[in-house]
């Protein structure tokens, strides 16, 4: 979600299974696309920090959430590869990785 389509066609080219939300009829909400990825169990790749609130502060589940922040839209690419291929195992384990242009950081799954 909020993510361009060179970023959705770099992630399938490397072999991800990528459903995007701007394919889709209609955009249901954040929560209910955080609820059909839980489902899924898929990663929500995003731009917007509400997906991080709704799994923290709204307690929805999830199967790990990307967030790309302050980054040009010429590195989100490579952001996103990264934080994939970095922190595989945590985002496995329903953590929120946040990529911004100084640090990546990774909020590990509550109990």
């Amino acid at each position: 979600a909020c993510i361009g389509v060179h970023v959705v066609e770099a992630l399938r080219a490397d072999g991800h299974d990528v459903d995007y939300v701007c394919d889709w009829v209609r955009d249901p909400g954040d929560e209910t696309i955080l609820r059909k990825a839980s489902r899924e169990s898929r990663i929500v790749v995003t731009r917007d920090k509400d997906f991080g609130n709704l799994a923290v502060y709204g307690r929805v589940d999830h199967c790990g959430i990307v967030q790309i922040r302050k980054l040009p839209l010429r590195n989100h690419v490579s952001a996103c590869r990264m934080a994939l291929q970095k922190h595989d195992a945590d985002l496995a384990k329903g953590a929120i990785v946040t990529v911004q242009p100084d640090r990546m950081r990774v909020r590990q799954a509550g109990p």
